[in-house]
């Protein structure tokens, strides 16, 4: 018994329409390129958001630090400390 083979129905192209009266169909080779590209500008266009997502990842972290370093130093230099309400111990960076 041969293997089935399967039969690969043909694509349209968007804004082109579905009847293939009067559709003109752009040659393969001009269709195939014309998809790489868009695989190329798309790839490229995910690689550069990709590292800005990471540059604004590492300057929200910057920033996360710098701002527990600021309200350390102020809570110190306030004078007051601050006590835990379910241990009583003293707040992470307060005497």
């Amino acid at each position: 018994m041969e293997p089935k083979r399967l039969v690969q129905l043909p694509r349209t192209v968007p804004g082109e329409g579905s009847s293939a009266a009067g559709s003109k169909r752009r040659p393969a080779s001009a269709w195939s390129r014309a998809r790489q590209q868009t695989i190329a500008r798309l790839r490229a266009e995910k690689e550069n958001l990709t590292r800005h997502l990471h540059i604004y990842e590492d300057h929200i972290r910057r920033l996360t630090l710098e701002s527990e370093a600021l309200g350390a130093a102020l809570q110190a230099h306030s004078g007051v400390t601050l006590i835990s309400p379910r241990t009583g111990d003293t707040a992470p960076g307060c005497p």
